[in-house]
């Protein structure tokens, strides 16, 4: 079931499967609710069928809980997904950028994407930073994501680091 899901919603950032002997539950963390949806609901029917196959028992109640999610790995499929539609690195960068500095709690970006991207020859590393990121202390509250795109000419890396600031605040 497992396979299926993220087979279907390549977006999914985390997936948490709770069942017992009379029901199961499912919740999808992403980033867009629309994503999961589709057009009056068509995309979450087609699952809740491929579920229900895959389980092969009409009796047992299944419910699909949505959370929406906004996290590093969240923003890491977001790339893939824009490179795998061949969309250019900097114009993704730009936008997810803004979309960042928007959010109160962050306040700071990386973004690493490496590999042949935007139809280049050899190998690149590109490197993106807004605002900062602090790797070197202790106490600083850095999430991570990471995600690969398999494209024809080979896979590209792309990885996240969100800065929101310090774990421990300094009392006075």
């Amino acid at each position: 079931m497992r396979d299926y899901l993220y087979s279907l919603f390549p977006d999914i950032c985390r997936l948490k499967i709770g069942y017992s002997k009379n029901n199961i539950t499912v919740y999808l963390y992403i980033p867009e609710i629309n994503l999961v949806l589709g057009e009056n609901n068509l995309k979450l029917n087609e699952a809740m069928k491929g579920i229900y196959k895959i389980i092969d028992d009409e009796k047992i109640p299944v419910k699909v809980n949505l959370v929406k999610a906004e996290n590093a790995q969240s923003v890491a499929n977001l790339i893939v997904g824009q490179l795998k539609k061949r969309v250019r690195s900097r114009q993704i960068i730009k936008i997810i950028a803004e979309k960042m500095a928007a959010k109160r709690e962050v306040k700071g970006l990386e973004i690493l994407i490496d590999g042949l991207a935007d139809g280049s020859e050899i190998a690149q590393k590109k490197r993106f930073v807004k605002g900062r990121v602090k790797r070197s202390e202790r106490d600083s509250n850095i999430e991570m994501g990471e995600a690969e795109a398999f494209m024809t000419r080979g896979i590209i890396g792309v990885k996240v680091l969100l800065y929101k600031g310090k774990i421990w605040q300094n009392k006075k």
